[in-house]
């Protein structure tokens, strides 16, 4: 049996959490380096000998566990639901969630496997990175206490390469007899299904979030980015987003169009977490209602300020910092 810590309940009189999110948890080694080798998109070792970095740094990751503590931070009640092993790592990500304010009542602690770990590879702010899936794979095969996932207003699901997309169609089948709200974030497992597969998980969806290149993995080439708005919200999308490097991002109510341009140019010291940032900041501002200029150009703003440090939370910032981040 899977061990789950429990917390109590902080209100009786509506749902416990404003967010509940779903995804990995991981712990992050950043070996850093302004000397690795990299010739046609491909990080170059010899094979058999060692390589020394000047610096070393441990983080902890994941694109639900980053979007917890971005929602936390922004002032929402929030909960994760993910897994871990009974080891070290395990035990800083509980601590770490505990710290921020985030509950714990969903996390899973197995015994039987390991948490998640990678390598990021890092120079200059680009990375490759080595991972290990360990304790993310499969939500469902824990036992999921329903009752308590589902005491929410939103679910926020992110990418969860190692599981397979039961999970995601068994959410939204939920989400839909309780009329929670969703925030999708597509994985690469998703991606792959095609838009006639994700019908059901586009049409529950109030809010999703992706880049050019994925929407047009979803959808085929040949659109433009105001028609794959269209075209996703002809499928039942709520808010579509999709980003797009410097030319910033673009959404689409169903009535007006609406584009945030790129925040101002900073030094990037890591881009990890940066997307996580902005989705999860985006749906924040949705949720705590601003407009989708507002959410938009907030959501900008904390990507911009999360690459300026290493790892996938330290730049995070809250409301206040945000409205005044320049």
């Amino acid at each position: 049996m899977f061990d789950v810590v429990v917390t109590s309940s902080r209100r009786l009189d509506r749902p416990d959490y404003d967010v509940v999110c779903i995804g990995a948890a991981t712990e992050d080694i950043f070996f850093l380096s302004d000397r690795y080798r990299v010739e046609d998109q491909n990080l170059c070792f010899p094979w058999r000998e060692k390589f020394t970095v000047e610096k070393l740094e441990r983080h902890l990751g994941g694109g639900a566990f980053n979007a917890s503590v971005a929602y936390c931070r922004l002032g929402l009640e929030v909960a994760f639901w993910g897994q871990v092993g009974n080891d070290p790592s395990g035990r800083m990500v509980k601590e770490a969630l505990e710290r921020e304010g985030i509950s714990t009542t969903l996390l899973v602690v197995n015994p039987k496997t390991k948490t998640s770990t990678s390598a990021l590879l890092s120079s200059g702010g680009e990375r490759t990175i080595v991972m290990y899936r360990g304790a993310n794979d499969d939500l469902l095969n824990t036992n999921p206490r329903w009752d308590k996932i589902l005491d929410c207003r939103w679910i926020f699901f992110a990418d969860l390469v190692g599981t397979s997309n039961d999970l995601l169609f068994e959410v939204v089948g939920k989400i839909k007899e309780g009329g929670i709200k969703l925030s999708y974030v597509p994985g690469q497992n998703e991606l792959l299904l095609g838009k006639e597969k994700l019908a059901p998980v586009l049409a529950a969806a109030k809010i999703l979030i992706l880049n050019f290149h994925e929407a047009q993995s979803i959808l085929g080439g040949g659109y433009s980015i105001k028609e794959m708005l269209v075209e996703f919200k002809k499928l039942g999308v709520g808010i579509p987003v999709i980003t797009q490097d410097v030319e910033g991002s673009f959404a689409y109510d169903g009535k007006d169009f609406y584009h945030q341009e790129a925040t101002p140019e900073v030094e990037v010291v890591d881009r990890t977490g940066a997307g996580d940032a902005f989705a999860a900041t985006l749906t924040a501002g949705i949720i705590l209602g601003k407009g989708i200029p507002e959410s938009l150009l907030l959501a900008a703003k904390n990507a911009s300020s999360e690459i300026t440090k290493i790892g996938g939370t330290d730049g995070l910032l809250n409301l206040s910092q945000l409205e005044s981040y320049q």
